[in-house]
């Protein structure tokens, strides 16, 4: 892991943060819920420095509605993030596209001298994957972690994104295994 290195006393990887993408009442379901209890025990260990979420909301005038059709996460109940997550949901980055890599989540990584980002969340095929390749274009490197990942798509949508994201930002930023 370049640009990154492991302090010795507190295990922590200095000079990045996990990015824990829209892990949401709204996106929970037998497709995706298995993620929550991983993502829980990854949390519980203190292998980040920083450690962020992204809360996705729709509004009436998102491409999701006009061109999808899509009428969902607009309520609070579907944007809240999972309620065995919120303990450690310190820092939440609101987001109204695929991408986190929002102009204010962009500016604490320089504010930070953040140079790697480790992803997980849901969808690996929308969110994630967008992300991922967002962090690349301006020189972070992402590393997406697929254990901690999942898809409303379901398994066939979740491999189809681990090949592109292979060909996007290269198969070295994919993690595929349970950290510790």
């Amino acid at each position: 892991m370049n640009d990154t290195y492991i302090d010795s006393e507190s295990d922590a990887v200095v000079n990045s943060c996990l990015l824990i993408v829209d892990v949401q009442n709204g996106f929970l379901n037998q497709r995706t819920d298995h993620i929550v209890p991983r993502i829980e025990s990854l949390l519980e260990e203190p292998f980040f420095e920083y450690v962020i979420f992204t809360r996705f909301i729709n509004s009436q005038n998102s491409s999701y509605v006009k061109l999808m059709g899509w009428n969902k996460m607009f309520l609070d109940e579907e944007t809240e993030i999972s309620r065995s997550l919120q303990p450690f949901a310190k820092s939440i980055y609101e987001k109204s596209t695929y991408t986190a890599l929002t102009e204010e989540l962009n500016q604490f990584l320089i504010r930070c001298n953040i140079k790697t980002v480790f992803i997980c969340g849901i969808d690996i095929d929308c969110c994630v994957l967008a992300t991922a390749v967002g962090l690349f274009e301006v020189g972070i490197r992402p590393y997406v972690l697929t254990y901690y990942s999942a898809s409303n798509g379901g398994e066939n949508s979740q491999r189809a994104a681990i090949t592109v994201l292979e060909r996007l930002i290269g198969k070295c930023h994919i993690i595929d295994y349970k950290l510790r």
